[in-house]
């Protein structure tokens, strides 16, 4: 791998991102095998990346993955062994009848290789069309070199959404049929795959309490392991603690070592009561391995956490929002937690972004930007975010590797 050398922020957008754009999923980013980096996002109805080198400078421009209308937004970026990178989203097409009861989402992926050349078209993961798909969509390379596509849909508007992966080769074969991860039912969001080094895999997902429909009361976070042959590896496993009455921000990671760290963003029963972020490490088979940390209070409201790998530990990260007048600006910091669960650096900053803003004087605003950011690291343990921030007439990509 190439010398990875810290920088940023850096603009990855050569253009104006069209306003509103950024609502929602965010930009997502990957690192590379050979040390570069990519940076997804959509513009209006397209699907852009930007490829980085090791320094944070862009290689070429953006290449436009595909055209989403109307514009989804469920969509992610993995590197995979070899060097090349895989895309995947949720595509929708307008039904003749214009019924808004017609199923109409599938899961697609398309891959490239590190010189961002197309080496693999629109390929369908799954033939089931979906009423909708979980904005959460996630992919993961394997350590055979090809990759695992996770995924949340409902089969109807009021239905429950249930999560499934498929595993693809090398060649961008499939490596396995669809899966269903859970039988338990409900409502199942936020799916992540955590590929480990024998094939095998951990499934990480927020889990309604009933059959309730998308976005039902009553959730928490299960984990179910699964073999090298796709098969479920016993059944699956609540993470004590992680339970809210909605839903809420989680994220997971596998470690350098095969366990797995979840960390999430809690919301108080008091909402007068600043939010607390939690994290737990789980050893290979999904189970609580390390009891629940907490960092401290970090504000009345977290807008969105992310996690990497750092040796046999972790880096977390949380991004918090603040007014001042018309002004909303949003803090991106990082920590750090050791292979025994204990803090090892607190929060320090990473990025500072703009939401808007509106001028008192001339009244021009900015913006909007979203909430939402990515981060990707590796077991080298630096890491690559990226952001969108407000600027006039809409908003701009960021990235920022440490």
């Amino acid at each position: 791998m190439v010398q990875f050398n810290a920088f940023g922020p850096v603009t990855v957008s050569a253009n104006a991102v069209i306003p509103l754009s950024g609502a929602g999923q965010g930009p997502r980013v990957a690192r590379l095998a050979n040390g570069e980096s990519v940076v997804l996002w959509l513009s209006g109805p397209s699907l852009l990346a930007q490829r980085l080198d090791a320094s944070g400078s862009n290689l070429g421009g953006p290449v436009e993955v595909t055209r989403l209308t109307p514009a989804l937004r469920s969509y992610n970026v993995t590197g995979l062994g070899n060097g090349d990178w895989m895309v995947a989203w949720a595509a929708s097409t307008v039904p003749q009848d214009q019924s808004a009861r017609a199923f109409t989402k599938t899961v697609q992926v398309k891959r490239f290789n590190a010189a961002g050349e197309l080496v693999q078209g629109t390929t369908l993961v799954d033939p089931t069309v979906y009423a909708d798909v979980d904005s959460e969509l996630h992919l993961k390379g394997t350590s055979d070199g090809g990759c695992v596509v996770a995924w949340s849909g409902s089969l109807g508007q009021a239905a429950p959404r249930q999560a499934f992966f498929r595993r693809l080769a090398q060649d961008g074969s499939f490596a396995s049929d669809t899966v269903a991860v859970s039988t338990i039912g409900g409502d199942q969001t936020q799916l992540q795959a955590m590929p480990l080094s024998d094939g095998g895999l951990v499934v990480a997902w927020l889990q309604s309490a009933g059959g309730g429909a998308s976005g039902g009361s009553g959730f928490a976070i299960h984990t179910r392991r699964f073999g090298s042959g796709s098969e479920a590896l016993g059944p699956e496993r609540l993470v004590e603690g992680a339970e809210g009455a909605g839903t809420f921000q989680f994220a997971a990671t596998r470690l350098q070592d095969d366990r797995i760290g979840v960390l999430w963003s809690q919301p108080a029963a008091d909402p007068t009561v600043p939010v607390n972020v939690h994290w737990q490490i789980l050893d290979a088979a999904g189970a609580p391995q390390i009891g629940t940390g907490t960092i401290f209070s970090v504000a009345p409201q977290i807008d969105d956490v992310e996690i990497a790998p750092d040796g046999t530990g972790f880096q977390g990260f949380v991004q918090v929002s603040t007014a001042t007048g018309r002004v909303f600006v949003a803090r991106i910091g990082s920590f750090v937690v050791g292979a025994d669960g204990v803090t090892l650096a607190g929060l320090n900053a990473v990025a500072e972004r703009n939401i808007t803003s509106v001028s008192p004087q001339t009244g021009e605003t900015t913006g909007p930007a979203g909430t939402r950011f990515s981060v990707d690291g590796g077991d080298d343990g630096h890491f690559v975010a990226a952001y969108d921030t407000a600027i006039a007439r809409g908003a701009e990509i960021k990235a920022v590797g440490r």
